[in-house]
């Protein structure tokens, strides 16, 4: 493949979402190889639509996909961090560079951690979210936070 612009915004993101996850974990290598097994990068390439709902199936797979494909290269992984791999995947290779104003940044939740969570926590009845630790969340614990936090926020993006 010839290294254009959509190369390298795909090779960005693969970089920072494996620089927001390494901590001595994975190396930029093998999340990149489990990226290339994954549907994502074919994804945001084919500018596919999707509503909520859909798009949230595809995440999930996407996350079971990273989880398979880091464990297959003798790294097992928590769904917590193949989510972050995505959230922050998609936040390079389709919010940032449509400035947020791509169709599919209305859907896309953004990255779950601790200073959203904190600052979440100010807004009413999502008090209980002080206390979560997004290091330990599950695939249903991860979905279950996800509704709650739109069930009291309008936009979650």
């Amino acid at each position: 493949m010839p290294y254009g612009f959509h190369e390298h915004k795909h090779r960005y993101a693969v970089c920072t979402a494996a620089r927001a996850v390494q901590r001595s974990f994975v190396t930029t290598f093998n999340i990149s190889r489990a990226l290339e097994t994954n549907s994502l990068p074919q994804f945001w390439r084919a500018c596919v639509s999707l509503n909520q709902e859909e798009f949230d199936k595809q995440q999930e797979q996407w996350c079971h996909q990273i989880m398979q494909a880091l464990g297959n290269l003798g790294v097992p992984t928590s769904y917590r961090r193949a989510a972050k791999i995505v959230a922050i995947y998609l936040k390079n290779a389709i919010i940032l560079p449509g400035i947020g104003e791509e169709p599919l940044a209305t859907i896309i939740h953004p990255l779950i951690e601790n200073i959203l969570l904190q600052s979440l926590a100010q807004v009413k009845g999502l008090h209980h979210l002080r206390t979560i630790r997004w290091t330990q969340l599950d695939a249903l614990a991860y979905w279950n936070l996800v509704g709650d936090i739109r069930q009291q926020v309008r936009r979650f993006d």
